[in-house]
């Protein structure tokens, strides 16, 4: 299985890194070519909403995979209150650009303060389109095996 990790350092793409060009987007680092998932560094800018969606599909477009793992830390607190609709308007611009999406990271907390948050990851996670995934061992159960 071949992980890629995106971190947020100053160049687009590895071929700029080699000429030392400047950028301020997200780069993949370590990426083989066609990687399982890419996965965000747990520290880094929130993401919130259909912006934070179109950074994250940079990256996932620039690692050539379409997976894409996204820590619960890097989701800005609004994303986690559905009544915001900035969670859906993330997922719907992912999934609308065929891109799989694994939040991960524990939202027991969450789903046991909301049964309308309980009823979603629920749903998501009977589909192939979002999961959510409380650990790595969660990750690496769920994806298939080459």
């Amino acid at each position: 299985m071949s992980v890629a990790v995106a971190s947020a350092v100053t160049s687009r793409n590895k071929h700029d890194t080699e000429k030392g060009a400047q950028s301020s987007a997200l780069f993949v680092c370590g990426v083989e070519t066609m990687a399982d998932y890419v996965m965000l560094e747990s520290d880094g800018a929130p993401i919130l909403g259909e912006s934070g969606a179109m950074t994250v599909l940079e990256v996932a477009i620039s690692s050539g995979t379409d997976i894409v793992v996204v820590p619960r830390a890097r989701l800005h607190p609004d994303m986690l209150e559905l009544s915001t609709r900035q969670l859906g308007l993330f997922l719907q611009k992912l999934v609308n650009y065929h891109r799989q999406v694994v939040i991960l990271g524990d939202v027991s907390d969450l789903m046991a303060a909301s049964k309308a948050f309980r009823d979603f990851v629920y749903e998501s996670n009977k589909g192939n389109h979002v999961w959510f995934l409380s650990d790595q061992a969660s990750l690496d159960e769920k994806l298939p095996r080459d």
